[in-house]
């Protein structure tokens, strides 16, 4: 019984320990995260999609929503929003200027999530559903609020 019991108590603590191993991630996570500046100046460092990539592009394919603005064209130059318009964006007054801000702020946190060289400490899932759900919102200071818990994010140190 003594061996038994030693031999089960083994495979916890074995199991146990593989259960603690941090899983293989696509995603390097730590407390890392570039600027929107730095995106804006480097879009050879992108990761997984390029500065014409719509807003609104459709990338479910990779296991997280798309963004949803309010509007397609944030910027009002009568075409759709890139990622590159995105860090582009200078904010303004209103709910448009609160989600240009915003969406600054997510787009430098989607490259940073996106990107193996920086250990970014949030998955793009995570905030994506949060800045679709700001955007929903329509309260500016909800957008403004998570715009500056991004930007935070954003200004960790950038290893690239």
């Amino acid at each position: 019984m003594m061996k038994r019991v030693s031999l089960v108590g083994l495979l916890m603590a074995l199991l146990g320990g593989l259960s603690l191993a941090a899983p293989a991630q696509a995603t390097n996570v730590g407390n890392e995260g570039c600027t929107p500046g730095y995106w804006k100046n480097h879009p050879t460092s992108w990761e997984e999609v390029n500065p014409t990539a719509l807003l609104t592009f459709d990338h479910t394919s990779v296991a997280f929503p798309p963004f949803a603005p309010s509007s397609s064209d944030l910027d009002g130059n009568g075409t759709a929003d890139t990622f590159m318009d995105a860090l582009n964006f200078k904010g303004g007054a209103g709910l448009v200027g609160a989600e240009r801000i915003l969406f600054r702020a997510a787009v430098a946190a989607w490259l940073n999530a996106a990107n193996e060289g920086v250990g970014y400490p949030l998955r793009r899932a995570e905030f994506v559903a949060e800045v679709n759900a700001a955007i929903a919102s329509g309260d500016r200071q909800t957008m403004l609020d998570l715009a500056a818990e991004l930007d935070t994010l954003n200004n960790l140190g950038c290893p690239l």
